[in-house]
Formats: structure tokens, C-alpha cells, sequence
């Protein structure tokens, strides 16, 4: 990859903004992304990353916005704390009928042994 490329970010646009869905498809992104495994849902619909991105929203507004980061440990330690302390351990999720995923696999395997 080259000096410049790796410097660039290279941002998906929003659903409404579709001049930007057409970006993804273009002869310019695929030689930027030569080499790397690009992914889509179906042709030109780059909507498959929804639920990480949905996940990385939540863990910046409930917890890095809090801090001021001071370097990658910082970080890592952060999310390590925010997943492993409090993500599957107390927040609940819609997904596992509002208990925590820690909660919900606690009360699945007492119903198989039941």
C-alpha cells in the first residue's frame, strides 16, 4: 500500500447520500483497495458493516467519550474494561429480552439443564 493511501481514511457515506454508495463500486476505490477483500451484502451495497458500526457508536457514546485517550494501551484497556466490564456483563440488550448477555446465557443453560 502506499505512503499516502495508508494515510488516508477511506469513509463509507450515509444511507442518504447516495452519490457516495456509487464510490464503493468505482475503478478509482478498487485499485485504492487492491489487495484487501472487499465486502458487500449484494452489488454496490456496502450496508453489511450496519451492526459493528451500530456497536462501535454505542461504545463511543457510552464510554471513549468520557476519556481523553492517551495512546493504543489506553484505548485497548478501555474497550477491554467497557466490553468485558460492563457491555456483556450488565448492559442489556434488546436482543437477549433486556438482560445482559451474561444474564441471558445464565438462563439459557439452567433451561437446558431443567
Amino acid at each position: 500500500m502506499s505512503g499516502k493511501l495508508s494515510r488516508t481514511v477511506l469513509r463509507r457515506g450515509r444511507k442518504s447520500n447516495l452519490s457516495s454508495l456509487f464510490a464503493y463500486t468505482s475503478k478509482r476505490y478498487k485499485e485504492l483497495t487492491e489487495g484487501m477483500k472487499r465486502s458487500y451484502s449484494k452489488k454496490g451495497d456496502p450496508w453489511d458493516n450496519a451492526c459493528i458500526e451500530s456497536f462501535h457508536a454505542i461504545i463511543k457514546r457510552e464510554w471513549l467519550n468520557r476519556y481523553k485517550i492517551e495512546d493504543y494501551h489506553h484505548a485497548q484497556s478501555l474497550i477491554f474494561e467497557y466490553i468485558e466490564g460492563f457491555y456483556n456483563r450488565k448492559r442489556s440488550h434488546s436482543y437477549c429480552d433486556y438482560l445482559s448477555p451474561s444474564e441471558f446465557e445464565e438462563v439459557f443453560y439452567m433451561d437446558q439443564a431443567a
